[in-house]
């Protein structure tokens, strides 16, 4: 806990100190914008698959407590009996790849970790990275984003990212009533970090009994709420290392309990393999 604090502190004073965006940044941002002006990119609770197709066994994880999401894929703690106030955790930015016949379209992939969305499937705050390809057609836009759910998520603007660098990611909770908290996202590889204060939207609080490393296929939805999930495009492996979350009691869990969630849609799926603090999560649908 008292890295996490430190960690809280030293992103501050970072976000103070970033340099405006290039011009060439900013054109990126605002077309960027432009595209997401008519629709809403967002995650949304863990939708579970209780029969699941899957037929080629290769592709499934040897865990028996693995769960099959439409959605999700990664590792979920889920506690009864207390609280999780914060959680964090490190990857590598991913390569992805168009699947071939998804070019001409957008395809997503959100990489974050987050309190609550599973057996609390009201509320949702949780911070990460959407890595989109616009038409199907490389280059990939990275940008960081946080949310909490149900409202839409939110650009972290004027804030860059490649495939190949290390993020950080921390969520924590504010206080005891489940309603705020602190949202924090550094770039290890470029220096840069900024923090969010997050409020809950109009309606239920967190429950704070889950927490969790994931890798989504988020949801896309129109202005007249029209929503369906992103096609979902090709990744390398995303490794989620020193991945802990702290409890209100002050306790200190790792994903080597947590339960596994593996990825099926349409043919395609991610999973998940845990060890000690480290969740994996591999793509390893049609190519």
């Amino acid at each position: 806990m008292m890295f996490l604090a430190t960690f809280l502190i030293q992103a501050l004073f970072v976000t103070a100190a970033l340099a405006f965006p290039s011009s060439r940044l900013g054109e990126r941002m605002a077309a960027r914008r432009a595209r997401r002006s008519s629709s809403t990119h967002q995650s949304k609770p863990v939708n579970l698959i209780a029969s699941p197709d899957v037929t080629n066994t290769s592709q499934t994880t040897s865990s028996a407590s693995v769960e099959f999401s439409e959605n999700w894929a990664g590792a979920i703690l889920v506690s009864a009996n207390q609280t999780y106030q914060s959680i964090e955790g490190t990857f590598i930015i991913p390569n992805i790849r168009s699947l071939p016949l998804q070019i001409g379209v957008e395809q997503c992939v959100s990489i974050w970790v987050g309190i609550d969305g599973d057996t609390c499937d009201n509320a949702i705050m949780q911070v990460g990275l959407d890595l989109c390809i616009p038409q199907g057609i490389e280059p990939t836009s990275i940008v960081g984003e946080s949310q909490f759910f149900p409202a839409a998520s939110v650009d972290f603007e004027g804030f860059s990212f490649s495939a190949g660098q290390s993020v950080t990611l921390v969520v924590n909770v504010i206080g005891d009533l489940g309603n705020a908290g602190t949202l924090v996202i550094e770039n290890n590889s470029s220096g840069q970090s900024m923090v969010r204060e997050v409020t809950a939207p109009s309606g239920p609080n967190l429950c704070q009994a889950n927490a969790e490393w994931i890798v989504e296929d988020p949801e896309t939805c129109s202005s007249d709420n029209d929503c369906s999930l992103f096609p979902f495009p090709d990744f390398t492996t995303v490794m989620f290392t020193s991945a802990s979350a702290f409890t209100t009691s002050g306790g200190t869990s790792t994903p080597a309990t947590a339960q596994i969630l593996d990825m099926e849609q349409n043919g395609i799926l991610a999973t998940t393999t845990v060890s000690g603090d480290t969740v994996t999560i591999e793509f390893t649908g049609p190519v």
